[in-house]
């Protein structure tokens, strides 16, 4: 596999920070455009990258994604990542410790393993599109992190979807994820927003969310626990 791609879009020249944002499962960098832009409106300077999500484990991806982060040069860098873009994230944190400092926001993101994507691994061919995302991610779960970082959630109340049709678990969740998926000890403030799991990446009110946390303005944040 060659190196991530990465797309960089500048809100201001001379900004010290960046705010980078993953993709989720079998999606591209270009996806996460209206993340990016909602976030660029609010005055970040966003970039986003691409990683092989079917053919890399997560921790093969992280390895991969900190070269492009560290080449960003920036003395601040925040990570937001969409459902198993956290935990790419969650590698990324336990395998560097020389990146650069920030703040991270996991969307929808399934640390814990996804219940959902365990019982679509039962069947062979989708265990087969799933193929090297489950390992140490979707089915198995993200490291914990034990470092200093502050860390915010934002999860979906909204079970929509034809995921619907069939999952019915009885807790919270977004059609996908549970909200108890989501959960870890080390993250300090949870955010709820009434979406499903695939709209999340393009909500308005989830980049408001993000922008907040980030901007270190807890309005609409809850102490998570």
């Amino acid at each position: 596999m060659g190196s991530a791609i990465a797309v960089v879009s500048h809100k201001r020249a001379q900004q010290p920070q960046m705010t980078v944002l993953l993709h989720g499962f079998f999606m591209r960098a270009w996806m996460m455009y209206p993340l990016a832009k909602r976030l660029q409106q609010q005055g970040f300077d966003t970039v986003c990258l691409s990683y092989a999500s079917r053919r890399c484990t997560p921790a093969q991806n992280a390895q991969r994604l900190a070269q492009q982060i560290l080449a960003l040069n920036k003395p601040c860098v925040h990570l937001c990542g969409y459902s198993l873009g956290g935990l790419v994230i969650a590698h990324l944190l336990s395998q560097e410790e020389g990146l650069p400092p920030g703040r991270v926001v996991y969307v929808a993101s399934p640390i814990n393993g996804c219940r959902f994507v365990k019982i679509c691994c039962k069947n062979t061919l989708l265990r087969w599109f799933f193929k090297h995302s489950v390992t140490d991610g979707l089915v198995d779960g993200a490291p914990v992190y034990t470092g200093d970082r502050e860390f915010a959630r934002i999860v979906g109340t909204s079970p929509a979807g034809l995921s619907s049709l069939f999952y019915k678990p009885s807790e919270i969740n977004d059609g996908v994820v549970c909200e108890t998926e989501t959960k870890a000890d080390y993250i300090n403030v949870a955010m709820s927003v009434p979406h499903s799991h695939a709209i999340m990446p393009y909500s308005r009110r989830v980049a408001a969310y993000v922008g907040q946390f980030l901007s270190n303005d807890r309005r609409g944040a809850l102490p998570d626990g």
